[in-house]
């Protein structure tokens, strides 16, 4: 006769799952693009629901010698009056609402904190994601075409059915003329560089993998420098990854990409994203007004008479508007990788 056997299956209450108390957070980028806004209010008169940014346009030459005598007054000519750009603002927040229960009884040994943590970075994400839209709507696109790798511009509606929005027909990957005919743009127009020498572009990993290869290929390798190469380690941007023909790349995987819906600026219409979007700008692309700068609320408590509710929460009131369109070009692409 067989002895008794006692294992897991005869003592079930005794054999138990055991878990980490340590919850972990879920993978992130790095919010990056409310860093674009290089324009922001200075002396602003009084609150408002919007800010007015205005521009001195320049005055014409004067090309014409004065009179060498003494008796014709030389003629002068009226100041033209200023361009304005409109900032209008709007509150953004979010929050959750924890309860005592939850805190006493939750699994996870750092529930504050993690609560927290994932309000922190949702202000920061949700912001970032605010601008990243106001950036898609530049009037300057530029379209790398597959079979010839001709640049096609496109002016004016961001998506259309013809190659630069939602379809991208015949698109092929980043190359180098396309950053040099932007950079030859944004030149052309008196653009200020980004830290006096380079403007900066938001590249997508998969992009910027694709055209580091093209420029190897071609020969160009040589002229692309890794960031301790060209600048001091406390002036590279988070995901830098080097410069090419006078323009800082910053790796991100927040830019435009496949399956991001995005809303056109000509009819405002949302489409789904099919390839991806490079940011090339340089200074005063961006234009930013604050009525109260966003941060976390951590004292809001909900109406309950045992105070067993606590709410937790983000809040701002701020805007974004493109400042000057000619510092901002966005370039349409696909990617092998």
């Amino acid at each position: 006769m067989a002895a008794p056997n006692t294992d897991s299956a005869t003592l079930v209450n005794l054999v138990t799952t055991a878990y980490d108390r340590q919850v972990r957070l879920s993978l992130r980028s790095v919010p990056m693009f409310r860093s674009a806004a290089t324009t922001k209010v200075v002396d602003q008169t009084h609150p408002g629901s919007s800010v007015v940014f205005s521009i001195h346009p320049e005055m014409a030459v004067a090309t014409t010698a004065l009179s060498d005598n003494n008796i014709t007054d030389p003629t002068g000519v009226a100041l033209a009056d200023v361009s304005r750009v409109t900032v209008t603002l709007k509150e953004y927040g979010n929050f959750t609402v924890v309860s005592k229960a939850l805190r006493e009884f939750a699994l996870d040994n750092n529930l504050d904190g993690n609560v927290a943590n994932l309000i922190t970075y949702n202000l920061a994400n949700s912001i970032d994601y605010v601008v990243r839209q106001v950036l898609y709507t530049t009037n300057n696109n530029l379209h790398v075409f597959a079979s010839t790798g001709a640049l096609s511009v496109k002016t004016g509606a961001q998506l259309t059915t013809t190659g630069l929005g939602d379809t991208l027909v015949n698109t092929g990957v980043l190359t180098a003329n396309a950053i040099r005919y932007v950079v030859a743009k944004l030149r052309a127009k008196n653009v200020p560089t980004v830290d006096g020498q380079n403007y900066v572009a938001f590249i997508h990993p998969s992009v910027a993998a694709d055209f580091r290869a093209q420029t190897a290929t071609n020969g160009a390798s040589a002229i692309w420098a890794a960031p301790h190469s060209f600048v001091d380690s406390e002036g590279i941007y988070a995901g830098e990854i080097g410069t090419f023909e006078g323009v800082r790349f910053i790796e991100t995987p927040r830019v435009p990409a496949p399956g991001d819906i995005l809303r056109d600026r000509a009819d405002a219409n949302n489409v789904t994203q099919a390839g991806y979007t490079t940011f090339v700008m340089g200074a005063d692309a961006l234009a930013e007004a604050v009525s109260e700068e966003f941060g976390v609320v951590l004292d809001g408590v909900v109406v309950d008479p045992l105070k067993r509710r606590m709410a937790i929460g983000w809040y701002g009131i701020a805007g974004w508007a493109l400042f000057r369109e000619d510092s901002l070009w966005a370039i349409k692409t696909t990617t092998a990788f």
